[in-house]
């Protein structure tokens, strides 16, 4: 994460403790190591890299600060949230200016574990590293290289992430997000099992140095890019009519169905695929009963505007796009595939709902992953 000293520090430097100073030594290694990105006025950083209280790596560190201080502080403007530290005991999260600032203590730091990189838990390590490099290629296309981030990841297990969570929380010293699909069948859905076990252990602590999210969307497979199963899938024997009926969504004008259609159990939906082919001037209408959303039917209604007639909820027939024992067959390429060109998938996306769920959050995991890797010299 961003980690900005406040100017505050600069009048009550004489007076900082030995902890305070243990905490100043353990950002300045964070900093080094690309664990998080630290920030000082010049003013600050220049005090601090001649403060005899540091040792001499230390003091170099804040002397890069200083001198990189006009690149550096372009960083906080890619950020929407970030740490402000003081010498006051408070923590907590406020908003000001359209940012989300974690207000810490100096002495919050005086742990070297509350240093360490930020920890991402998602439901399982293949969903932790694609985040992560979701937020990489989304840093990329915000400026041309530099920006990075760096987690300690945590696999929550799937339906055990809720206890895994509980135990991050009770022992995790440092800054932690938790992401996880919603597992919604619509918009107008309850959230999944493990989206609301989650979410009631996150409620039960207190933690401003946590953050969970629940995608806005079914799973990860939602907010993939259409290129990516075009470029993956759609020459694949058996696949390429699963493709069309993706890509068919967007064409269509129905891209809140994009980010809740059952992809991962490869829902074709034949039944609406059939009906794009009659007219194509339909919206979309979400049907908010529960016979709708069963495994078969997909709980959406598409108005005709033309004659204006509404059909029902389909039914659609299943043809997997996850073939042969591995789950997480998608994931997987999608992975291999952000880390070759995800900057330039994000960037070809056209402007849409489901571009924009991406972009959103890709920043919320850039905010929390923020390293001074690649541009701290």
């Amino acid at each position: 994460m961003l980690i900005v000293l406040d100017d505050s520090i600069i009048e009550e430097i004489h007076s900082l403790n030995g902890n305070e100073w243990s905490a100043l030594s353990h950002l300045a290694v964070a900093h080094r190591q690309g664990d998080h990105l630290l920030l000082a006025s010049r003013h600050l950083s220049k005090m601090l890299a001649q403060h005899p209280n540091l040792n001499p790596r230390d003091r170099s560190i804040y002397q890069l600060i200083e001198s990189k201080f006009t690149d550096l502080s372009r960083s906080q403007q890619c950020v929407n949230t970030y740490a402000n530290i003081t010498r006051d005991t408070t923590i907590e999260k406020i908003s000001s200016k359209n940012k989300n600032i974690v207000k810490l203590p100096l002495t919050y730091f005086s742990s070297s574990k509350s240093t360490k990189p930020s920890s991402l838990l998602a439901e399982n390590l293949i969903d932790c590293k694609l985040i992560a490099e979701i937020a990489r290629s989304y840093a990329r296309s915000l400026v041309n290289g530099g920006l990075n981030v760096s987690f300690n990841m945590i696999p929550g297990g799937g339906s055990t992430t809720a206890d895994i969570l509980e135990e991050a929380l009770t022992v995790n010293e440092g800054l932690l997000l938790i992401c996880v699909d919603s597992d919604r069948k619509s918009p107008l859905s309850s959230l999944g099992a493990t989206a609301l076990n989650t979410k009631r252990v996150f409620d039960k602590y207190t933690r401003p140095t946590s953050e969970l999210h629940i995608l806005n969307a079914r799973e990860l497979e939602n907010i993939l890019p259409d290129e990516f199963y075009i470029n993956t899938f759609g020459n694949t024997t058996g696949l390429k009519e699963t493709v069309n009926v993706i890509t068919a969504f967007y064409a269509n004008d129905l891209q809140t169905a994009r980010l809740y259609i059952d992809i991962k159990e490869g829902l074709t939906l034949n039944a609406l695929q059939i009906e794009f082919n009659k007219c194509t001037d339909y919206k979309i209408v979400w049907v908010p009963v529960e016979e709708a959303i069963s495994r078969n039917k997909f709980p959406i209604a598409l108005h005709c505007n033309p004659c204006q007639k509404q059909i029902k909820p389909v039914t659609s027939t299943c043809t997997c796009i996850v073939t042969g024992p591995n789950p997480h067959k998608i994931l997987s390429k999608a992975l291999i595939s952000f880390q070759r060109h995800g900057k330039q998938m994000i960037n070809s996306m056209p402007s849409s709902q489901l571009k924009q769920v991406l972009l959103n959050f890709g920043q919320l995991v850039l905010d929390w992953g923020f390293s001074s890797r690649g541009i701290s010299g």
